[in-house]
């Protein structure tokens, strides 16, 4: 295969690495599963955090689109983080598809 065959295989089999390792470590998670009622609770405070830091951040208004363009970085770095925390989170086994869908 050559050269560029054996570069694109070692990489293959690093990042397959990588997602072996982070998926056997439950994606940073070693809790326990939550209750449906925990999940609920915990989940409804990041969303409410993520709701108070877009409406701080968009409070002068977004008219323009060089206002958008200014605070969207900031406006999806709030959401990127917040769903990274709602993947830590551990579903009872009913909600665990579910949870995967839409937040992994």
């Amino acid at each position: 295969m050559g050269r560029m065959g054996t570069a694109t295989r070692t990489l293959a089999a690093t990042a397959f690495a990588a997602v072996a390792f982070t998926v056997a470590a439950g994606c940073g998670s070693s809790s326990k599963p939550l209750t449906r009622a925990e999940l609920t609770a915990k989940a409804n405070t990041i969303c409410k955090k993520v709701t108070v830091k877009l409406q701080a951040a968009t409070k002068k208004g977004v008219g323009t689109v060089q206002q958008i363009a200014h605070l969207a970085p900031e406006l999806a770095s709030f959401e990127e983080t917040a769903l990274v925390e709602l993947s830590k989170l551990v579903p009872p086994a009913k909600l665990e598809n579910y949870t995967k869908n839409n937040f992994r």
